[in-house]
């Protein structure tokens, strides 16, 4: 994934409305996504015909997707981020001390050979 689309999508982050949001059945016929407080603001919604008052199981699933968008995806770019640092720390690493290591297949925080140069133990404690 380039940076453009990264930037792209942190950039589509930011201008939403802020979160968390929520989907909300708010009257027989109606479901939507809502920003929350004491006067919850429509995000989006979807109404049913007024005689069968029922919603297709795909319509919950794209408003349960809608509403965790919200805050999946910036925690997702975060993590980009993070692991983009771990990367860029490892370039000038000498990985081939990483196979003898007898706990390798153990998270690297909890490793107590210290294969890793400190750029990138310290670029992986960063959460």
């Amino acid at each position: 994934m380039t940076n453009d689309k990264l930037k792209a999508m942190n950039a589509r982050c930011e201008a939403a409305t802020e979160g968390p949001w929520q989907k909300i059945k708010f009257c027989l016929n109606a479901v939507g996504v809502f920003f929350g407080g004491e006067f919850p603001r429509e995000i989006c919604s979807y109404t049913t015909d007024a005689v069968s008052n029922k919603f297709p199981v795909r319509v919950a699933r794209d408003l349960d997707f809608i509403a965790h968008a919200r805050t999946d995806l910036p925690a997702c770019l975060k993590e980009i981020e993070r692991l983009q640092k771990v990367i860029e720390a490892s370039k000038d690493c000498d990985l081939v001390g990483v196979e003898m290591c007898p706990c390798v297949r153990q998270a690297c925080e909890t490793c107590e050979h210290n294969i890793y140069p400190a750029a990138v133990r310290k670029a992986l404690e960063q959460e």
